[in-house]
């Protein structure tokens, strides 16, 4: 599989020395866009301020998680986007949205975002489809979207697919939650396509006991 590598970033040779990176749990409001897009931006300048080279929020973290129906209601998301968009400077920042692409579909995407662009934008590849999860009644699998784009918060024609690879002086890769559960994951391709950095951005409806079956899955 070929992969596209983007620009974006910054650091010299020795990553643990200089790379300061961090990860962000935000006060999400479901379903309230105005209040996670000035919690994104609250986050946003915090990190700024700590010289972050690469902040990380979960997935769909614009709108949250567990909308379900909801989700195809989030055709105006763009302006939110455009408003995280215009925020950022060298510190790159990826952000979960559900995005609707040139062919009507709606994907679970990672937005990655620097210097007031958006960079890439990576979907989800796999679904899942048991117990509490129903993705596939909203998304689509973005598994095959390989060398393409997508137009979105005014910008066109901006890298879109799942054979992206982000960086300068080293190489990251993007997946979503259950990408990593796959039997091969994307991370797994991208490592052996370079990668050095692995970024999974995930989010989770809840229930009894899910906080210790996660600990137990993570480890």
């Amino acid at each position: 599989m070929g992969y596209t590598v983007k620009g974006g970033g910054y650091c010299s040779t020795t990553i643990a020395s200089c790379y300061r990176l961090a990860l962000a749990q935000p006060q999400s409001e479901l379903g309230n866009l105005e209040k996670n897009t000035e919690e994104h931006l609250r986050i946003i300048t915090a990190c700024q301020q700590q010289e972050v080279a690469l902040l990380v929020f979960p997935e769909l973290s614009l709108c949250g998680y567990s909308c379900q129906d909801l989700f195809s209601n989030y055709l105006s998301i763009d302006n939110y986007l455009d408003r995280l968009r215009r925020s950022t400077t060298e510190m790159m920042i990826v952000v979960g949205a559900p995005l609707i692409s040139q062919n009507g579909r709606l994907y679970n995407c990672a937005v990655v975002m620097q210097d007031q662009r958006i960079v890439a934008v990576v979907p989800k590849s796999h679904l899942p489809c048991y117990g509490e999860y129903y993705e596939p009644r909203w998304f689509a699998s973005g598994s095959n979207i390989k060398d393409t784009t997508i137009d979105i918060a005014d910008q066109q024609e901006i890298p879109f697919g799942v054979d992206l690879l982000l960086g300068d002086n080293f190489l990251y890769g993007l997946e979503i939650c259950e990408d990593l559960n796959a039997l091969i994951p994307p991370s797994s391709y991208q490592a052996l396509a370079g990668a050095v950095l692995l970024i999974n951005l995930a989010a989770s409806n809840d229930f009894a006991g899910k906080r210790q079956m996660r600990r137990r899955w993570l480890a």
